[in-house]
């Protein structure tokens, strides 16, 4: 949610506004318009929202029924169900290449309306061709560090791997080794060494009572220690 708004105490001849109307134009382009609004007086009233050109040119009707964030739903006093998007495909003799205020109104459940807070916004009506806006990228995929695990210590292949395990599974511990020399910058590991760790790391915290770092204690019984975080800077 871009901002959060309660319109209270305003009115005009085109529409009406009162201490129940909410919500906020997040996004308005010539092909895409996105936002949410509610009347919190009716909660669970999802509504439409009608959008409108300066010049009385009726553009859009979207209903206002997309999830949102709690915060939308706590302004409401209901679920969160408030939101809008839509892609907008306009005629032709729309696209005067003139920009024009374009004005969002939520649609009660009486037949009577508020103007949504953010709303007008401006917008370049060209004549160039329409296009949706484009598809998100996708996520980069995910890093699966490379892992070595044996009883020995001294099992570390070389300088680069750091050690993020020790449990008791042998006599004098399961030892877990990462590869580091591939990882990104501002990667972050969990290491049970503090001297163990390749150059370009740097401390950045620790947590106590850690079940992937455990040490023996004056009986040989294995139990939690605590481990370091170090983030990768070079």
């Amino acid at each position: 949610m871009k901002k959060s708004y309660l319109a209270i105490g305003f009115c005009a001849a085109a529409f009406s506004v009162s201490v129940s109307a909410a919500g906020w134009v997040d996004s308005a382009s010539l092909t895409y318009y996105s936002g949410w609004a509610c009347d919190s007086a009716d909660p669970n009233y999802q509504g439409w929202i009608h959008v409108w050109r300066d010049d009385n040119l009726f553009l859009a009707g979207i209903p206002a029924n997309i999830p949102r964030e709690p915060a939308v739903a706590s302004l409401c006093g209901g679920s969160g169900v408030h939101g809008f998007g839509s892609i907008i495909s306009l005629p032709d003799s729309y696209l005067d290449n003139k920009v024009h205020k374009v004005r969002f109104y939520f649609i009660k459940r009486d037949g009577s309306n508020f103007e949504v807070p953010g709303s007008p916004v401006s917008v370049v009506f060209g004549n160039g061709q329409i296009k949706p806006p484009e598809p998100p990228a996708p996520p980069p995929p995910a890093i699966s560090p490379t892992v070595v695990s044996g009883c020995d210590i001294n099992s570390r292949p070389d300088s680069t791997w750091m050690m993020t395990g020790v449990v008791g599974l042998c006599v004098n511990g399961w030892y877990s080794w990462t590869s580091t020399a591939n990882l990104p910058i501002g990667y972050r590991l969990n290491s049970c060494s503090q001297y163990l760790v390749p150059a370009g790391w740097v401390k950045v915290g620790w947590e106590g009572n850690s079940s992937i770092c455990q040490r023996q204690d004056g009986w040989r019984a294995w139990k939690n220690d605590q481990h370091w975080i170090y983030e990768k800077r070079s």
